[in-house]
């Protein structure tokens, strides 16, 4: 996932990345002002921006959301220490998907990042799920496959790539949308990127599991404690 940081203060930028690092997250650009977040964002495509809305220039961070609204449709969070009436009226005119004051909280940016990625494409949702299968979206038609041939899915910005045994597909819906209760029996979630199939684990330590046909999944910092009890109460 791209993630664009629209800050002017290269301290607030670094610590950002800091804290969404932990969270798991990667791919980071970094813009000072409106005319550097333009050309970062025709360069990266970004997935979803965080911006201040005070910079330095003649420009604000409203002006670069409003280009974002007519050029790319990027979904985007104010992270500012502006919370006046005026300031906060101007800018939900255009539509974030956060407003978060500084200075910086690191449940709620992750909240807001979490809800803004699965919100885009909730209403469209291509797969549909039941106890024992996936019926899976490929172009016109819903492919059925059983969850016990689902190894792991793998988050790619807006995308979830599905790895079966016979193939892989492609999702235009972010992966924390695709766990709720039916599949957490089966499914766990290691990493921001990567939900597994615990029934394919064939070994595991505190950084990583090793599933069949030897592939290697990551297990960041904020899902260890989830994997560790999960795989206590399987033994």
């Amino acid at each position: 996932m791209n993630i664009l940081i629209l800050e002017d203060e290269l301290i607030i930028s670094y610590e950002i990345i800091q804290i969404l690092k932990d969270f798991g997250y990667e791919n980071f650009y970094t813009a000072i002002n409106y005319t550097e977040a333009v050309e970062q964002s025709e360069k990266v495509k970004p997935d979803i921006a965080i911006i201040d809305i005070n910079l330095s220039g003649n420009k604000t961070g409203i002006d670069f959301a409003n280009y974002l609204n007519k050029n790319r449709a990027t979904p985007f969070i104010y992270l500012t220490s502006n919370t006046d009436k005026s300031t906060i009226d101007i800018a939900l005119k255009t539509k974030p998907n956060a407003y978060l004051p500084k200075p910086i909280n690191r449940a709620s940016i992750y909240s807001a990042l979490e809800i803004a990625i699965s919100s885009l494409n909730e209403k469209a949702s291509p797969i549909i799920k039941f106890t024992d299968s996936l019926f899976i979206r490929e172009k016109d038609m819903f492919v059925k496959v059983p969850v016990n041939d689902v190894i792991y899915l793998k988050g790619v910005g807006n995308y979830t790539e599905v790895f079966t045994k016979q193939k892989k597909f492609t999702l235009r819906t972010s992966i924390g949308s695709i766990l709720d209760t039916n599949l957490k029996e089966i499914f766990l979630r290691t990493h921001k990127s990567y939900i597994i199939n615990i029934k394919h684990v064939q070994s595991f330590n505190l950084n990583k599991i090793i599933m069949s046909d030897t592939i290697e999944i990551p297990i960041s910092k904020l899902y260890r404690n989830d994997v560790s009890t999960t795989f206590q109460k399987m033994l």
